[in-house]
């Protein structure tokens, strides 16, 4: 709790939360009040804690509205019976099949569980081709972002084109910049929780945080027509 001086003698007192015990019109405040919470931009990203090793991102909390009237423009539609949150997007702008090139999208991720973390999406095929309108570019800032078998299976790690930790062979299919394109399996009428990477091979995406701290999901649009209802991270046992 603090004071401020409105100039006449008088104490204009506010909370830790900056809630003021008398009106701020009373006030002439002077040099000492405490600066105000600067503006925020809807594209500045927000920021997702891990809840004992689990993130959840709600994919309208992204800033999709950011690339409204661009090449490359997500928009929300509204929440059905089998999507999350209070909505989802779906990406409506150019087909970005050899790299990304715009629909960036990111979101702060504030891991507190180090460890290696497993990625995955709740997603949608708008149109009737199950290898078609079904993914989405990936990119993750951390100690190590690759692809693997399931449960780490044989060890072997592949990487994205272009990637910082690129330390084995590179991801089949398309991959730019460290970012890896993740397309989902299963019928074209329902939505499903799965997401892969390298062609004709399927394998999973990872993220290692080797400590605490924050680091950043981008993702970025590839083929028009994917519906993104939700991504998740979660933790996983080696």
């Amino acid at each position: 709790e603090g004071k401020v001086s409105n100039g006449r003698g008088k104490g204009c007192s506010y909370d830790k939360e900056m809630v003021w015990t008398l009106s701020r019109k009373d006030c002439d405040l002077v040099d000492d009040e405490p600066a105000p919470p600067p503006a925020t931009s809807p594209c500045d990203p927000l920021t997702f804690e891990d809840d004992n090793g689990l993130v959840v991102i709600e994919a309208e909390s992204l800033p999709w509205s950011c690339t409204k009237g661009t090449d490359h423009e997500w928009k929300k539609a509204k929440k059905t019976k089998q999507t999350t949150g209070d909505g989802f997007i779906k990406y409506r702008g150019n087909n970005e099949f050899p790299e990304p090139k715009g629909g960036y999208m990111t979101a702060k991720l504030k891991i507190r569980k180090k460890g290696t973390y497993k990625f995955t999406f709740h997603s949608f095929i708008e149109g009737h081709e199950s290898t078609e309108e079904n993914d989405s570019w990936l990119y993750i800032e951390a100690s190590d972002f690759y692809a693997m078998r399931s449960n780490h299976e044989n060890g072997k790690k592949y990487y994205p084109k272009g990637s910082e930790h690129a330390s084995g062979p590179i991801i089949g299919g398309a991959s730019k910049d460290g970012f890896m394109k993740m397309f989902r399996n299963g019928d074209t009428d329902e939505w499903t929780m799965n997401a892969r990477t390298y062609d004709h091979v399927a394998l999973y995406a990872y993220a290692d945080f080797n400590k605490a701290g924050t680091y950043s999901l981008t993702m970025a649009g590839r083929s028009y027509g994917h519906w993104v209802d939700r991504l998740v991270l979660s933790f996983r046992s080696i």
